[in-house]
């Protein structure tokens, strides 16, 4: 009886919430419950899920604006309500959706999308210690490099978007962006792209078709060696040194103990 109960609970809340139908509501109120009440807690679900997707998709918003937003959020909080007590990572599979959604013309936005959620998703990352030159140095002689657990911040995202697209983000989160003038979009190049947090800030590294190689085998791998030898088997003539000290330098890369 009580299971049952819980279940015409959640459902009758979850009938009001989506369709405003206070039929199911007698399962969760007592008698004579003044259903406008329920209707301030139904405005204020929706209210606080649009908000948090806004604050994760702040590119997206920022280029649809608030009334067209605010219509696609609702569409997407009714098929995919959050499924915890908490809204933090709400909207993961936001870009997906969107996808789906929009007109061609726009389904660039996909991508401004995806690069919202990946350097929210870099944000609030773990805080891992960046690898430094010095304590390369401290290792033992007889540790060789190659072989250690090698591999990126636990932070750090990787990420293949339009380089149009990559331009216009990237102008929205330094505040140079015009909503007006949407970005003359026609397939433009796929472009790498490297987010990582050594500290309080995100940083963007945009990546050649080499570094973006090694970069995901050294994610992949967690081995220094076995991505080295993948990229130069490819690219004999890959920097890869060059490479290597740029990462020291910009805090990308961590020792790993716990994969040894």
């Amino acid at each position: 009886m009580a299971e049952r109960a819980k279940g015409n609970f959640h459902q009758g809340l979850s009938e009001f919430i989506r369709d405003a139908n206070p039929a199911g509501l007698g399962a969760l109120f007592q008698p004579g419950f003044d259903v406008a009440i329920a209707a301030i807690y139904r405005n204020g679900f929706y209210r606080n899920c649009r908000e948090a997707l806004v604050s994760t998709y702040g590119g997206v918003h920022h280029w649809l604006g608030d009334e067209r937003f605010a219509a696609l959020a609702r569409g997407y909080i009714d098929q995919f309500p959050p499924e915890r007590g908490t809204l933090t990572g709400y909207g993961a599979n936001f870009p997906d959706w969107l996808h789906s959604q929009l007109d061609p013309s726009q389904g660039w936005l996909t991508d401004m999308a995806r690069l919202d959620w990946t350097w929210l998703a870099c944000l609030h990352g773990p805080d891992d210690t960046a690898l430094t030159p010095r304590a390369i140095q401290s290792l033992a002689p007889s540790e060789e490099l190659g072989n250690r657990p090698i591999g990126l911040l636990g932070n750090a995202q990787l990420i293949e978007v339009d380089n149009i697209v990559l331009v216009s983000w990237s102008e929205y989160k330094t505040g140079e962006s015009n909503r007006e003038a949407w970005p003359a979009i026609e397939d433009g190049a796929a472009q790498a792209v490297l987010m990582w947090r050594p500290k309080m800030e995100v940083y963007l590294r945009e990546l050649s078709t080499s570094e973006w190689l090694f970069l995901k085998e050294l994610n992949r791998q967690q081995n220094l060696s076995a991505a080295s030898a993948l990229v130069l088997r490819k690219v004999p003539d890959f920097d890869l040194a060059g490479l290597f000290a740029q990462l020291l330098e910009n805090g990308v890369l961590m020792l790993n103990e716990e994969t040894k």
